[in-house]
């Protein structure tokens, strides 16, 4: 059984936004480091004991007004330490990337009184739901990244929405003399790749008696169009939920 020593030394250094107003521009940043060792690898044809050494670098800019919102974050993913039996991929590397570049704007009372709308166009990360699903890597040295549209709704008596149409990006280079030389080059997303759907949920969507439970929320669409031409059925849906007693 191999086991892996993430030995990970953390140096995260975050800058304070540029203008402390709601309004005006910000910009934020932070360096991770980790070393990776591992003793006993499972897998053939790759070094039994191995050790890699990864740095993740990020800045994000953004420029607010009133509404609305622009920004762009760069990812910087690489990875030294490496040999020809090290396991080296997209998901240790990926040099120089715009992961995301994205306008936005929130829309208030779009349906009526307690209603709130928040459009998002452009390259963003996404964390819906739980997270199991759709999500933004944090450990991993790289992250996911989507190109597409985004909204979410707000409404009156705990009500929420969100829903997605993206086309996933997928990191570039992908071969290993491109990843191990850490060569730039912008990640691909088109239509052979698409991911859409939605996440709707309701707090105390029962109304139980409040002294027994606590609230009860939905999750009740999740929907995933992978490559078409490769799978016989696309959607994915799981209905589910959450329920919290009182002490």
């Amino acid at each position: 059984m191999a086991l892996k020593l993430p030995l990970s030394a953390w140096l995260a250094c975050c800058a304070a936004p540029a203008l402390a107003q709601e309004d005006g521009f910000s910009l934020n940043g932070s360096v991770r480091l980790r070393f990776e060792e591992i003793e006993g690898q499972p897998r053939a044809g790759f070094d039994s004991e191995d050790s890699l050494f990864n740095i993740r670098t990020q800045v994000l800019g953004e420029y607010r007004s009133g509404a609305f919102r622009v920004g762009a974050e760069l990812f910087d993913s690489r990875a030294d330490g490496e040999d020809s039996g090290t396991p080296i991929s997209t998901n240790e590397v990926n040099a120089l990337e715009l992961v995301q570049a994205y306008v936005a704007a929130e829309i208030a009372e779009p349906f009526g009184k307690g209603t709130k709308l928040g459009l998002t166009a452009g390259r963003m990360t996404l964390n819906l739901g739980s997270r199991r699903l759709v999500a933004a890597d944090d450990y991993r040295n790289t992250t996911n990244g989507y190109t597409g549209l985004r909204a979410d709704l707000t409404a009156p008596k705990g009500l929420k929405a969100t829903f997605i149409y993206t086309l996933p990006q997928q990191r570039r280079p992908d071969d290993r003399e491109g990843v191990t030389n850490h060569r730039v080059r912008f990640d691909h997303e088109g239509f052979d790749l698409v991911l859409w759907g939605g996440v709707v949920s309701k707090t105390k969507a029962l109304e139980p008696d409040p002294k027994v439970v606590e609230q009860y929320q939905p999750v009740v669409i999740h929907a995933v169009l992978a490559k078409r031409w490769s799978a016989p059925w696309h959607g994915l849906v799981l209905p589910g939920g959450s329920i919290a007693g009182k002490d």
